[in-house]
């Protein structure tokens, strides 16, 4: 019984110990110390699958030895990690002073949210298009990481309405630093009252259109130290829309090997262009100066006036997964947008099911155009969804939802599985032209290789023979890898063909060859393509019986997302992975990116194939909180995919009869290029098409490229 002390002294009291069982350790939870690519230092950080390392810590690096046993963990069933990133050394943030003008005093200092090189890779850019464009500002900021030498965008974020006034409920540091709804890139420390100054070079007043005089309009475009480069208008434009598709391909056409401009963008802001250069030095800006006719000036570009396919490929569908999940979803992310999450309403059993199912599920879930307008294609394998979204410049993810764990790996859209691609969607193709040329032929040119000419023999007459005969013409009209991987799908309408290069992160253009009709009358020159970034997935010759009862992924788009693509039924093989992928991809989020967005199988039918519905836009799949095996089991996981730059076709739904007997283009792949794809038959189909491109493609050229 307790003793009840009666006088100051020390008092010792005996109690029972009874019994007390060891408690037994989780074996699923494991700390790992390590150099990581970012992430804080010296703090452990609790994570649950591989998106979130990813996230946290920029993924898989060659230099980090736990990054690659974390993947490990988690493939092995570890649900739980903590993880510490250190650095031998001292280490410090990016930083970068943005100014209130040029030549103007500071406004605000931008910091990296953790130590690191990783922070060089940050832009950021600042815009008036708010709810009061006298007083307030819009800032974004986008990580940028290296693909094949090339800057693709990894993520971004936007905040809306910021004021450099304390009191102001949108004072940037109270929003940007929030720990919750702030960023999760940078930190800001303001030291002026003036807002910064907006970026890009910003046109006149526009809101009069003037009728262009010029016969061919062109521009010369100047960026930095990168040089000036004349910039072709492929048409007339009539109003203020047009300008802006127009000019933005006439300057990523002008140096197509140079980021600075290959990336470029033109955007409208309250009647007027803005121009912004594509990665390039902070302290870049496009100038323009007048070529040989009066466009510079009419267009209120010259000094006076004046104020820069992303999708993705799933993993090899050829032997189509039982998904796991009875409702399958996929969380979607397009650009900025999302996830959005994607709930097919049926599970597909194949991957042509797969396909509209995805399709469908992607643009429902979000209004904006990259979701209300992604797409969802096939290869012509059979084995690969292509998932591109209904804008440019908006990079499609997929991710796992909390409702479903195993879809997105189930389908390969995951981050390991699929494959970032960069490529052209072409123009409508619904009525398929009779070709006027008696030999088509194209110039391509992929990446640096090119540009080379694919010539389409025979010549198509419907898009299914177009996307046959680009196909064989584009891979043998060069020996690389970029061209002699090359392939050519056909979105679900039968309206586009959709041009992805044979190696990752390789832009793909397209213009006439000596043969002037067939890159037109396919609908894959400059005007009616769309370059789209991309992922093809891992190997799905065996096609995996997905977990997840309602699979779903995380997908992100350029800046948009992750959100998730939830898939409506659990496909079974490839076809249907296509399918179902492409509509929760589009129904994830309504952003162009994510509507647009296609999926598509490569004709082996062992990859899916996924690009954006918008130029530039990259492309990458996570886990779903709610279902972390899809992502993996369709092969779209980091460490499956390999990031492609696409070219979709314009609308082919009614292929043309293509003019040239011996069709040709001159493909270019990244650096390699143009050389010419010369098609061994004129393609009379789509499929066709994708055929004969795909091998005139990969035989143009003896590169990896091609």
């Amino acid at each position: 019984m307790p003793i009840t002390p009666t006088y100051p002294g020390v008092y010792i009291e005996e109690v029972p110990s009874g019994v007390r069982p060891i408690t037994g350790v989780s074996t699923s939870v494991a700390a790992f110390i390590d150099y990581f690519k970012r992430g804080p230092m010296n703090n452990p950080v609790q994570i649950f699958n591989m998106g979130d390392f990813e996230r946290e810590f920029g993924g898989l690096d060659t230099n980090s030895e736990a990054s690659y046993a974390i993947q490990q963990f988690f493939l092995n069933g570890g649900r739980e990690a903590w993880v510490v990133r250190v650095a031998s050394g001292s280490c410090r943030k990016a930083t970068v002073e943005i100014l209130d003008g040029i030549e103007g005093t500071k406004a605000f200092t931008v910091e990296a949210i953790s130590e690191g090189s990783w922070g060089n890779a940050l832009r950021v850019s600042v815009d008036y298009n708010t709810s009061n464009p006298t007083s307030l500002f819009n800032l974004g900021v986008s990580e940028y990481v290296s693909d094949n030498g090339v800057a693709r965008m990894a993520r971004s974020e936007i905040f809306r309405n910021l004021s450099m006034d304390p009191p102001h409920p949108g004072y940037i540091e109270t929003v940007v630093n929030d720990e919750t709804s702030g960023s999760k890139l940078i930190r800001v420390s303001a030291t002026g009252t003036n807002r910064p100054l907006q970026n890009g070079t910003t046109s006149g007043d526009l809101s009069i259109f003037p009728g262009l005089s010029g016969s061919s309009p062109a521009v010369n475009v100047t960026i930095g130290t990168e040089g000036t480069f004349t910039a072709n208008f492929g048409e007339k434009p009539t109003d203020l829309a047009k300008a802006r598709s127009v000019l933005e391909a006439a300057i990523r056409s002008a140096k197509p090997d140079n980021p600075a401009f290959s990336s470029a963008r033109v955007e409208v802001l309250q009647n007027r262009l803005r121009i912004f250069t594509g990665p390039a030095k902070a302290n870049y800006r496009p100038t323009f100066t007048p070529g040989d006719d009066p466009t510079l000036s009419e267009l209120k570009l010259d000094t006076r006036s004046i104020l820069a396919f992303e999708g993705i490929i799933s993993g090899d569908l050829s032997t189509f997964p039982t998904l796991s999940s009875a409702t399958p979803a996929v969380d979607v992310t397009i650009g900025a947008e999302g996830p959005h999450t994607a709930t097919f309403a049926s599970k597909p059993t194949t991957i042509d099911e797969a396909r509209t199912e995805l399709e469908n599920v992607i643009r429902a879930p979000h209004t904006s155009p990259a979701f209300t307008g992604a797409r969802v294609a096939i290869d012509e394998t059979k084995k690969h969804l292509i998932v591109v979204a209904g804008t440019p410049a908006a990079a499609v993810s997929f991710t796992v939802p909390s409702a479903d764990a195993t879809t997105v790996t189930e389908l390969k859209l995951d981050a390991v599985s699929s494959l970032s691609a960069m490529g052209i969607v072409s123009g409508d193709l619904s009525t398929f032209p009779t070709l006027s040329s008696p030999a088509p032929a194209v110039d391509v040119t992929i990446g640096s290789e090119g540009p080379y000419t694919a010539t389409l023999d025979p010549k198509p007459r419907t898009i299914d023979e177009a996307r046959t005969e680009l196909e064989k013409a584009i891979r043998a009209a060069h020996t690389s890898l970029s061209f002699t991987g090359a392939r050519v799908a056909t979105d679900e309408t039968k309206k586009h063909l959709i041009v992805v290069a044979g190696t990752p992160a390789a832009a793909i253009t397209l213009k006439a060859a000596t043969d002037t009709t067939t890159v037109t009358e396919l609908k894959i020159d400059a005007v009616s393509a769309l370059s789209a970034m991309g992922i093809v997935s891992g190997d799905l010759s065996t096609f995996p019986t997905l977990s997840s009862a309602t699979p779903a992924v995380d997908v992100t788009i350029g800046s948009e997302g992750p959100h998730t693509a939830k898939f409506t039924s659990k496909p079974t093989n490839l076809d249907d992975a296509r399918t179902e992928l492409e509509n929760a991809i589009r129904a994830a989020h309504t952003s162009p990116a994510f509507t647009g967005a296609r999926v598509a199988t490569d004709e082996t039918k062992k990859h899916l194939i996924v690009v954006a519905g918008t130029p530039a836009a990259a492309v990458s799949f996570t886990a779903s909180s709610g279902d972390v095996a899809t992502v993996r089991e369709l092969k779209l996981d980091t460490a499956s995919v390999s990031s492609v730059m696409s070219v979709a076709s314009g609308d082919l739904s009614t292929f043309p009869t293509l003019t040239s007997k011996a069709p040709v283009i001159d493909v270019t792949i990244g650096t390699e290029g143009p050389h010419t794809a010369t098609f061994s038959s004129k393609p009379t189909t789509i499929d066709e098409a994708r055929t004969e491109l795909q091998k005139a493609i990969r035989a143009a050229h003896t590169s990896s490229f091609f």
